[in-house]
């Protein structure tokens, strides 16, 4: 669907817009009542460059039941747009349509004017800045609301005075003077530069360390009274030489915070066929191994009733369950399952 809309425009300048026709299938103007000019779509088309503009101007149906339409040009498009000659397009959806229709409307040709592109002057509401008001004063001098202060600049002197800074700065001179501190303040609070000083001697010391273990004292008896903190971290220090190489030289409870290695523990109990089967260990177990030398699936559980749905071991399976801390296996076989013994279940534990 094509018409003959030719436009000749000058590169920069927004006036006029480009008005053109849109035509049916038959060559006759298309009846744009009922579309809604927002949503159609505008595109240049560089025959030479082989790329695309869309518009980012304002289409307007002029006369909708003659198919009158009209594109206004903004800056946006004049940053894409160069000296070229375009192929125009536009799209429009008309009522009851599934989709839009798309249209070559038209050859545009833009030019440089002899003059340059004109300047573009736009209101500027001077009142806020980012959300906050223009200030009405600047440095004591009235400032109109609405207009832009003027802010001058006086560099200081290199050799600064207090006088040279405004009150309710971020530190006048004096009080940074004052901070500065002499010679004499090393290692006080009495100034900035003391306390630097002081956390640079502090930082660059040596800390004497005694880790003679024969010359201690229990933990308990750590001297917290002192306020030195080298001598405290003294008493630690050597202090921790009393914790025994081995828990069970200390006695009491120490000894038995980590279990030994034991070897196997074997459960017992039956394995009668069709039902639940608990076989018991002498005590709680951390880890299991079973190893299924049956011929059939072994239906079990860990420390509840076993069914005939529950999870199976499958023939010639060798589990190891670790982190079970289990105390019996139940176990529902098909048919009477030996514990521990060959063609049967091993049913083995440990710590």
């Amino acid at each position: 669907m094509t018409a003959s809309n030719n436009y000749y425009g000058f590169v920069g300048f927004l006036s006029p817009a480009y008005a053109f026709t849109l035509y049916d299938q038959n060559g006759s103007p298309l009846n744009l009542t009922g579309v809604d000019a927002a949503t159609m779509a505008f595109e240049l088309f560089d025959i030479n460059a082989r790329t695309t503009i869309r518009g980012s101007g304002t289409i307007t149906i002029v006369n909708a039941s003659q198919g009158l339409v009209s594109y206004q040009w903004t800056f946006q498009d004049y940053e894409a747009i160069s000296i070229a000659n375009y192929r125009a397009y536009a799209t429009a959806k008309l009522p009851g349509e599934a989709g839009p229709r798309a249209f070559l409307v038209g050859t545009v040709l833009f030019a440089t004017f002899p003059g340059g592109a004109p300047v573009a002057v736009q209101d500027v509401n001077l009142d806020q800045v980012n959300g906050q008001n223009v200030p009405t004063t600047v440095n004591g001098i009235s400032v109109p609301n609405g207009t832009v202060p003027v802010v001058v600049v006086v560099p200081s002197r290199v050799n600064a005075q207090s006088g040279d800074f405004a009150a309710g700065a971020i530190a006048d001179l004096a009080t940074l003077l004052a901070l500065a501190g002499t010679s004499g303040d090393a290692n006080t609070v009495n100034s900035l530069m003391g306390r630097l000083t002081k956390l640079r001697d502090l930082l660059s010391a040596s800390l004497a360390v005694n880790l003679d273990a024969t010359n201690s004292t229990h933990l308990g008896n750590i001297d917290t009274a002192t306020s030195d903190l080298v001598a405290d971290l003294d008493t630690l220090i050597t202090n921790t030489g009393r914790i025994p190489a081995s828990p069970a030289q200390e006695g009491g409870n120490l000894a038995t915070l980590i279990p030994g290695v034991q070897g196997w523990i074997a459960a017992t109990g039956p394995g009668t066929a069709g039902q639940d089967n608990a076989l018991a260990f002498a005590q709680q177990v951390r880890k299991i191994a079973l190893y299924n030398a049956s011929p059939n699936n072994v239906p079990l559980e860990f420390d509840q009733t076993a069914a005939a749905t529950s999870f199976p071991i499958p023939p010639g399976a060798f589990w190891i369950i670790d982190g079970a801390l289990c105390t019996n296996v139940h176990v529902f076989p098909s048919v009477t399952l030996p514990i521990n013994t060959t063609s049967g279940l091993y049913v083995k534990g440990w710590k």
